[in-house]
């Protein structure tokens, strides 16, 4: 049994979903990203020239992924019905490239607003592709 497994018809499939799940990784360090990034940010040595952050804005900062999230799962959803599971797992990797510009060049608290948000788009899309991707092109057995 496990040699049949680890047979050459299996390959291809594990490669796929390795490759799926870099995504989805990366996206899980976009999750605990603010734990050691907020307390830099509200001390007076943060990186940001705008100043320290407040506790609101900090706040809003671990919030925004979550609306994101929200608009996410459903525009990823509606995507891949139209167009496919592929297409829609490739478009993951836009708003996940956009949240990573937005916090290399970002000054200000909007641009981590906005990475954030970015960040819950790619997340509603893992959330809600990976999984249906990941079950098409695996082996019924």
């Amino acid at each position: 049994m496990f040699l049949e497994f680890l047979s050459r018809r299996y390959w291809k499939q594990f490669a796929a979903i390795a490759a799926v799940h870099i995504i989805t990784a990366s996206y899980g360090v976009t999750v605990g990203w603010p734990a050691p990034i907020i307390p830099l940010l509200r001390s007076p040595e943060t990186p940001l020239p705008s100043g320290p952050v407040t506790v609101d804005e900090a706040s809003w900062i671990g919030s925004t992924l979550c609306i994101g999230g929200t608009i996410g799962t459903i525009l990823f959803a509606i995507i891949h019905t139209y167009f496919g599971k592929k297409i829609a797992l490739l478009l993951t990797s836009v708003p996940h490239i956009i949240l990573w510009t937005l916090i290399l060049v970002g000054d200000n608290v909007w641009y981590i607003y906005g990475a954030r948000f970015c960040s819950g788009l790619t997340g509603g899309g893992v959330v809600s592709v990976v999984p249906l991707y990941i079950a098409d092109i695996a082996d019924k057995k």
